[in-house]
């Protein structure tokens, strides 16, 4: 009889419950994986690969592109995870959003969720007008627990969708290292929970490379404070985990002559365990000029 039709013993359950936990965490962390874009610049394509990890094991891959210009963006994501050699858990899943650049920052006007697992699959769409959220639409459809805070229409309005807060959210105009984007409250809503991120910068700190490539310079450690609002269950035990916790970091790094940040190493705790994302290589391009690569 194949792993899945074995009745999960309370162990395995709970090992399926907290890789599931680690990789809303580390991939639903809009709050953590935050790069800066410099007021008017160049268009630029960015790919990243990000190598998820869970108590130390490995997970999977998640390969993320964005494109970017002056009035619009683009944002696709793909992951593949699995948790002990797809015994216990596994997890394929895509995001992408979409919308316009003003000088405040992002403006979404669309954004998208797929995942598909063993025995359940599902998808999220979200659509955005006049600076908030007009739809969501689910399969399966979300039902609020009854003890969740309820949410409104107030709650939805000049909201980031979670990957425009990823990736979009901070902006500068400073030349060099830049502690000023780790200081910031990011407002995000996924479709079922509004809540906000208080971003801080704790530390700069040395990133050495490992082996003859590798980026080799400083990155700037970002705290991320999780602050509910609604749609959430207050005395839920992971939201009491994360609410508490003052152990999440994001190290943000920038890439030459391109006036951009983007997440290196991210630290996420859980009840059950710490996740991680780090990067594995990133890429980037700009029209007319040099690729710029950098390996982990």
């Amino acid at each position: 009889m194949t792993p899945d039709r074995t009745p999960a013993s309370f162990e395995e359950r709970r090992r399926r419950g907290a890789a599931a936990a680690a990789l809303g965490a580390a991939l639903g962390a809009g709050l953590l994986l935050t790069p800066a874009i410099a007021a008017g610049a160049e268009p630029v394509d960015l790919s990243a690969v990000y190598q998820v990890r869970f108590v130390g094991l490995r997970l999977g891959d998640a390969d993320v592109r964005v494109n970017l210009n002056d009035t619009s963006y683009k944002i696709t994501g793909e992951a593949k995870l699995s948790f002990l050699r797809r015994l216990v858990f596994e997890l394929k899943g895509g995001m992408r959003a979409s919308g316009k650049m003003a000088a405040t920052g992002p403006r979404p006007e669309d954004y998208g969720l797929s995942f598909k697992t063993r025995k359940k699959k599902g998808h999220l769409t979200m659509t955005f007008k006049d600076n908030a959220v007009s739809a969501v639409s689910s399969q399966p459809v979300i039902k609020p627990h009854v003890r969740a805070i309820p949410l409104t229409k107030k709650h939805v309005r000049a909201v980031f969708d979670p990957m425009s807060a990823i990736f979009l959210a901070g902006r500068t105009e400073r030349n060099g290292l830049d502690p000023s984007v780790c200081t910031r409250r990011l407002p995000i809503f996924d479709g079922k929970h509004r809540y906000d991120v208080q971003l801080s910068h704790i530390r700069t700190v040395k990133v050495e490379p490992r082996g003859r490539k590798g980026y080799n310079g400083l990155a700037l450690v970002c705290r991320a404070k999780y602050h509910p609002i609604a749609g959430h269950r207050p005395h839920h035990k992971a939201v009491e985990f994360m609410v508490q916790t003052d152990e999440i970091e994001a190290w943000l790094i920038p890439v030459p002559q391109a006036n951009l940040y983007v997440p290196y190493h991210v630290v996420i705790p859980t009840p059950w365990g710490t996740a991680t994302v780090t990067a594995k290589a990133f890429e980037v391009e700009r029209a007319g000029k040099e690729k710029i690569a950098l390996v982990r």
